[in-house]
């Protein structure tokens, strides 16, 4: 659930928080640019793609405010609220960056990553590698991170 307060200015870069309207491309994570902003509601265009910093854009949407309900841990209770289903867009995860193509890349590596195959789909986003930043623990000289692999899967070997 997104936080309660959301403030926005005109040139936001956002990302949907939910499957607005599938059919048109606003799913779940999908950028878009805030363009105005009314009392209850909030014109923005997506994004279809940002390269070397210049941002390609299409069509304009006004997203409303919607209904969400969720009910807190240990309490018996549903909170119920309208809100804007956007969140700021200031980093996106390693599985929302597979189908972007990105200008730049930095990687946090100082904790190693969760799932097979996230650092692979991270990394391969970025056409050039000299424009991949990559954070390790201080000290750390190695140029190997931990392969995480779920032995419980993996056949027998005859």
């Amino acid at each position: 659930m997104p936080a309660h307060t959301l403030i926005l200015k005109v040139g936001a870069l956002c990302q949907l928080t939910c499957n607005f309207d599938p059919s048109r491309g606003l799913t779940k994570n999908t950028w878009v640019i805030v363009r105005r902003m009314f009392h209850h509601s909030v014109e923005v265009q997506t994004v279809l793609t940002i390269v070397a910093g210049e941002t390609i854009a299409s069509e304009n949407i006004t997203l409303p405010r919607i209904n969400c309900h969720f009910q807190p841990q240990n309490f018996n209770i549903t909170v119920h609220r309208k809100q804007i289903p956007l969140a700021l867009a200031y980093a996106v995860t390693f599985n929302g960056c597979q189908g972007l193509t990105l200008s730049r890349l930095a990687l946090d590596l100082r904790r190693p990553v969760f799932s097979h195959g996230q650092l692979y789909a991270a990394a391969t986003q970025v056409p050039n590698s000299r424009d991949v930043l990559i954070l390790k623990a201080e000290g750390d000289v190695s140029t190997l991170t931990t392969n995480v692999v779920w032995e419980e899967l993996l056949l027998p070997v005859e």
